[in-house]
């Protein structure tokens, strides 16, 4: 096995969408960057170049030294270009193919710039250039596999929530497997159809998203959600009697939000961060689960509403990311909202794409069982060290 190499960190994030990219104060096109003038700068982008010209001053005087003559001196000091960077600042590289690391992560992961068409953060983002003779897309299957992703967790510097920084310190020394070409081609085929069908996922959810908003959101009872839980009037009913109206309302709300508050933390003790989340509807029976484990159920809604509620769900377990700081309200907050609405065609798309969400997640799930199963093979890996590696 050989190690990674990390080889680019530039400056700013820019929308890949354009075709000529804006890097103040550069100009980015095709296989280049370009310092815009100060007389262009003042034409085009007259607010840019009215932000730059109130620190002309400072920046003339970076890098400055006192001469002999007590005057500064400096490449900034007397220059036309006393804007452009002092760096360039990896501008050079933003146009190579290049893997998009992003650097705080719970784990290891990458995508493949393939058209060259973003420019990243150097403190957010990270790219990696391949080495000469390694296959990009190999390399990206390499880094979103479980093998990378178990030393990386080993030897990266922690943060709260177990997290962890992705920096170049941390990929160089991730270990890579040296396969035969047929099995490097058979990687990179997968890594590029795992990122069509993550990009397609996102998609998917994107337009789930502009659906959903465009409707009011209706917050069910506590009661529609946790089965037995006496809603405020049943609680009043059963206050002591020698209690005033006053009092009584008090007692039964101080009954009310405790009960609820135990239940609410019972979903999110079940619901830890890692579990797989689903939903099902099970003869009118709406449940969630959590790896396969039902954690909440006796969930009724009607029957003409429930494939709907079922999508919601679907949709927000889909991108739900369940973190030690997660709170069991906010949860059963997000589970009791219902998008209502007497559109035909909104619940008719909705649930088209809910059903296409599901799908492209169980083909995302196919293609990650056969990428891992490879990755083992090329690491040779023990079926006692693929099942270290496995473990949650």
């Amino acid at each position: 096995m050989r190690p990674l190499v990390s080889g680019l960190q530039a400056k700013r994030y820019v929308a890949p969408e354009t075709e000529t990219r804006i890097l103040f104060p550069y100009e980015m096109r095709g296989k280049g960057a370009r310092l815009i003038p100060a007389a262009e700068m003042l034409r085009r982008f007259p607010k840019a170049w009215a932000y730059l010209s109130r620190f002309e001053t400072p920046l003339r005087l970076r890098e400055a030294k006192r001469a002999k003559s007590g005057t500064p001196d400096g490449p900034f000091v007397t220059a036309v270009d006393w804007h452009a960077f002092g760096r360039n600042q990896n501008l050079d590289k933003q146009h190579l193919p290049k893997l998009l690391v992003p650097r705080i992560v719970a784990r290891l992961a990458a995508a493949y710039d393939a058209a060259g068409s973003i420019c990243l953060d150097n403190v957010d983002v990270g790219g990696v250039l391949p080495m000469e003779g390694v296959d990009a897309w190999f390399l990206l299957g390499v880094l979103n596999g479980p093998v990378t992703d178990f030393v990386f967790r080993r030897i990266t510097k922690p943060f709260r929530g177990n997290y962890g920084s992705a920096n170049r310190q941390c990929i160089e020394l991730l270990p890579l497997p040296d396969p035969a070409l047929q099995e490097s081609q058979t990687v990179a085929k997968l890594a590029r159809q795992l990122q069509e069908l993550h990009t397609q996922r996102r998609d998917t959810l994107v337009a789930l998203d502009r659906r959903l908003g465009s409707t009011p959101q209706t917050l069910r009872a506590a009661s529609f959600l946790f089965a037995g839980l006496p809603e405020l009037p049943d609680w009043e009913a059963r206050a002591p009697a020698a209690l005033d109206a006053t009092a009584r309302r008090t007692w039964a709300k101080e009954r009310f939000a405790r009960e609820r508050s135990l239940r609410e933390t019972a979903l999110r003790e079940a619901i830890a961060p890692g579990r797989d989340l689903s939903a099902e509807l099970v003869r009118g029976e709406l449940r969630l689960l959590a790896d396969g484990d039902v954690v909440l159920d006796r969930v009724f809604p009607t029957a003409a509403e429930a494939p709907f509620l079922l999508a919601q769900w679907k949709t927000l377990l889909s991108r739900l990311n369940v973190t030690e700081r997660t709170s069991g309200k906010s949860l059963s907050d997000s589970l009791r909202s219902f998008a209502a609405t007497d559109n035909p065609g909104l619940v008719e798309q909705v649930l088209r794409l809910s059903g296409e969400l599901e799908a492209c997640e169980a083909d995302i799930r196919s293609a990650e069982a056969n990428m891992n199963e490879m990755l083992f093979d090329l690491y040779r890996l023990t079926p006692a060290e693929r099942e270290l590696v496995q473990a949650k």
